[in-house]
């Protein structure tokens, strides 16, 4: 027996490409912060040691999330964590391997005493950054974009808006003790690492492919037990702030740099498949095709 699936429409996304983005970006940041707190609830009350910031609950709703995104837009889309091509994801990540080299060895050569042994407590919180955040400001609004702008012009605007808004929340970071100045670098830094991020996720279209290399960073990040304290960043600016800020541009400049021109006509055809859309002239920036016929199963 064969039954019709119901097809979503997309109105306001189809007539506000860049609103729709921004609103879902900012509305799945707080809503995954909110569920994600509800979850850890009951397991911070039943596993002692365990914290209502905990990976759990986090990547539970991370998981959900994408989950109710994929089904939203369902048949079209392949999913934030499925195809694409996960090898390149891997390849261009290695390039952060330049920046963890220079930083870190050089920091804990100066400053051994600032460094610390990851723990269960640090893992916990890379894990939920490496989610909450890779599904926020990558997952859902880059590929809804690369859904509704067909236009290879329009992947620089997607990959700095999305990176711009990225960095610039890490400002919300001085209302929980964070120092001002490295928090204005950490903004910089962060928009950079955003960049870098999402040039990655657009060449590869594999969610898991960000998640680790984030997951990883804010791990080596967080054995800077001095300087950083819950995943904030306490320390004064110091001159290890200004060679960090200069490996994050750097990475930011690659991430421009993976959406180049002549890389631009296979971006949009991974993501046209991804999209199951038929590929299209690269100066079409038509909206998706709202009225196509139900899909039978």
């Amino acid at each position: 027996m064969t039954r019709q699936k119901k097809i979503h429409r997309h109105k306001f996304a189809d007539r506000f490409p860049a609103i729709a983005a921004i609103l879902l970006l900012l509305i799945t940041v707080a809503l995954l912060q909110a569920a994600g707190e509800l979850v850890n609830y009951p397991l911070a009350k039943g596993i002692p040691g365990y914290k209502m910031d905990g990976a759990i609950g986090f990547i539970v709703v991370s998981l959900i999330a994408l989950w109710l995104y994929k089904r939203w837009f369902y048949p079209e889309f392949e999913g934030n964590l499925r195809g694409g091509n996960p090898r390149e994801g891997i390849r261009l990540s290695l390039f952060i391997l330049i920046y963890w080299v220079i930083t870190f060895p050089i920091q804990f050569l100066f400053t051994p005493a600032v460094f610390g042994w990851p723990t269960f407590r640090t893992l916990s919180l890379a894990l939920m950054a490496g989610f909450v955040e890779e599904v926020s400001f990558r997952g859902l609004p880059v590929s809804l974009l690369m859904r509704q702008w067909r236009n290879e012009k329009r992947i620089p605007v997607i990959i700095i808006l999305t990176s711009v808004i990225f960095g610039a929340i890490h400002i919300t970071n001085l209302f929980v003790g964070a120092d001002f100045g490295s928090t204005i670098m950490q903004v910089i830094g962060a928009t950079g690492m955003g960049l870098f991020l999402c040039g990655i996720y657009l060449r590869c279209g594999n969610l898991w492919i960000t998640i680790a290399v984030h997951s990883i960073h804010d791990l080596l990040c967080f054995l800077d037990v001095a300087g950083i304290q819950n995943g904030v960043v306490v320390q004064e600016i110091t001159w290890f702030s200004y060679l960090d800020l200069a490996c994050s541009v750097g990475l930011g400049v690659l991430g421009i740099w993976m959406v180049r021109p002549s890389k631009r006509a296979e971006i949009r055809r991974l993501w046209n498949r991804k999209w199951s859309i038929e590929d299209a002239p690269a100066d079409t920036d038509a909206p998706a095709d709202t009225d196509a016929p139900a899909v039978v199963v």
